[in-house]
């Protein structure tokens, strides 16, 4: 029998990558006012497992393929100090990245 999400005891899952820019861990002060505050603020907000930093290069990249196959919703601040953005990859939880890749490699034959 099938059971929805809410009688399996809640959604399968909230999973949210954080992906920030690595350039912003080498702005120093006198460039950038006010990023090692920032920076001291921002870091324990995006540790943990599901935390990466990329070049930023690499995140735009990735924006691009992803805006290819679904809606991106971009919500921007008042805050203007370079290479502090931050983005979130949501992800379903339902199966993990390996057995996603079976299915598109399965489809791809």
């Amino acid at each position: 029998m099938w059971r929805t999400d809410q009688e399996k005891g809640g959604h399968a899952g909230n999973h949210a990558s954080r992906v920030s820019s690595g350039e912003r861990r080498l702005m120093a002060e006198p460039d950038v006012p006010a990023v090692a505050t920032l920076g001291e603020e921002m870091i324990p907000l995006l540790a943990g497992e599901n935390a990466r930093e990329l070049d930023h290069k690499q995140i735009s990249s990735r924006l691009d393929q992803a805006g290819e196959l679904f809606g991106i919703l971009r919500l921007k601040s008042m805050l203007a100090i370079p290479y502090t953005s931050v983005f979130l990859e949501l992800d379903g939880g339902y199966w993990n990245e390996e057995a996603d890749k079976r299915l598109r490699d399965a489809r791809a034959k």
